[in-house]
């Protein structure tokens, strides 16, 4: 369980759109900018990520998708991570709000 200090770090992360790597508790990385927080059809919490891939920082700007259809794009494109499967947060770029959040279990 996630609590409530370190949650306010994950609506941090989606408020500025922060790119971040989540490690799970299996070990697996996992890297995007942070979207938005929601429930899957078990009612568990989630966290929407945007595939670094696919945005336009880290993308030369001959393959960056135009902005009108950059919603879209992410729309069919975020990853969905149930939040108590997350052990770890860290940005990968520098902001005023935090560097790294280990999750309590």
């Amino acid at each position: 369980m996630i609590s409530c200090q370190q949650y306010d770090y994950i609506e941090i992360a989606c408020l500025f759109r922060l790119p971040i790597e989540l490690t799970l508790h299996t070990g697996e990385k996992v890297s995007g900018v942070a979207q938005t927080t929601s429930y899957n059809q078990n009612k568990e919490e989630c966290l929407q990520l945007t595939p670094l891939l696919l945005t336009n920082k880290q993308t030369p700007k001959e393959q960056q998708v135009p902005k009108e259809q950059q919603a879209s794009a992410v729309q069919q494109t975020n990853i969905t991570l149930v939040l108590n499967t997350v052990a770890s947060m860290q940005a990968l770029e520098q902001n005023p709000h935090f560097d790294r959040i280990d999750f309590q279990q």
